[in-house]
């Protein structure tokens, strides 16, 4: 029997960290750590562990959109995370991508963190997990002194060159007609699109009228919505050409085949552009967006309503004119996962001696 190299706990509380703990979950294994999931019931994250086949153990649930219910879910999963710990043992190493419940009990219980990140934006989050963090990881379009005066040294930030969906899109394989009978394209031309995150406590709060984009799309295009909170589906109602999953997808292979992407400026805009589709973001221009735009990635910021259905109406008429073949930039970028897990190991070996 191969001995453990020792046991590592992965903190998935959104959609995008699903996929993250889920490639970093299969890498452990094969190099022979133990590994667990934990895991909060938020928009799509358990649905996609689900999808991936990745064995989860639900910790909490979303705070919403107030303060008070941020405050006390993430109270409560903290309770569940330190029971848990306390149950079947500590882990020698806690990942995370900025659950604040999860820092809380790793530091608190002496548990080494390494923590990606991309989303400086999100200061209150920045702020509670950053100086408590021993590795953090962050894309290139960050300087390291940007993180480093949060209270975290200089030496243990780990810079790569690319931005966080590469790990997943880089050898993403897409099946176009496969997609189109999917996603039951009738008009030859398929759009996806995607609200803002205005429950988030970076958020806002401000947000384009969406049934508005989707009813001017519908008229060019197939329109696939992804909402993103429960019951924005129903802005999709009475609109004829736009489809709805009924379960949740992974949604990087349904942009990459996509004629146009219309989102908030987070993930989905970023995993669409990458594979070479116009893509537009209505809702914030981070820093990882505005370094797709200086490498001359198809994606463009534009935060008012009639000009996202201006420049989307222009794309539709001609979208391979716009489409970028994005491969040999995509090569020489890097993931975030080599440095992650360089960062798990060197943190390991050190308790190991």
């Amino acid at each position: 029997m191969v001995k453990s190299l020792g046991k590592v706990a992965l903190d998935a509380a959104t959609p995008k960290h699903a996929i993250l703990a889920s490639i970093l979950y299969n890498e452990l294994k094969k190099r022979g750590y133990e590994v667990e999931v934990l895991a909060r019931e938020e928009t799509q994250t358990l649905d996609l562990l689900k999808l991936f086949k990745i064995p989860y153990l639900e910790t909490g649930k979303y705070g919403g959109a107030t303060l008070e219910g941020k405050l006390e879910a993430t109270i409560q999963q903290e309770i569940k995370i330190l029971n848990h710990f306390k149950r079947e043992g500590k882990p020698d190493v806690f990942w995370t991508h900025g659950n604040v419940s999860g820092v809380r009990v790793a530091y608190g219980l002496g548990i080494p963190i390494v923590y990606n990140n991309d989303t400086l934006h999100n200061e209150p989050v920045v702020k509670l997990t950053v100086p408590l963090t021993t590795k953090l990881v962050i894309p290139e379009a960050y300087k390291k002194r940007e993180w480093s005066r949060y209270g975290i040294d200089l030496k243990e930030i780990i810079r790569f060159k690319g931005t966080e969906e590469v790990a997943w899109v880089k050898n993403l394989k897409i099946n176009k007609e496969e997609i189109f009978r999917e996603a039951k394209v009738k008009t030859g031309k398929l759009v996806v699109v995607r609200g803002s995150e205005h429950m988030a406590c970076y958020s806002s709060k401000e947000t384009l009228n969406l049934r508005k984009i989707l009813r001017e799309l519908s008229r060019e295009a197939t329109v696939m919505f992804l909402p993103r909170y429960k019951g924005e589906e129903k802005l999709s109602e009475g609109i004829k050409n736009v489809t709805v999953p009924k379960k949740t997808v992974f949604a990087a292979g349904f942009v990459g085949a996509a004629d146009l992407v219309v989102g908030s400026g987070g993930t989905i805009c970023k995993e669409a552009t990458l594979q070479g589709t116009p893509t537009i973001s209505f809702h914030f221009e981070d820093a990882v967006t505005k370094y797709l735009e200086r490498k001359n990635f198809p994606i463009w910021y534009i935060p008012t309503i009639n000009e996202v259905i201006k420049k989307s109406e222009k794309i539709l008429r001609d979208p391979e004119k716009y489409r970028v073949d994005t491969s040999k930039k995509l090569k020489r970028m890097e993931s975030p996962v080599p440095a992650v897990l360089k960062s798990i190991e060197s943190v390991s070996e050190k308790l190991q001696t």
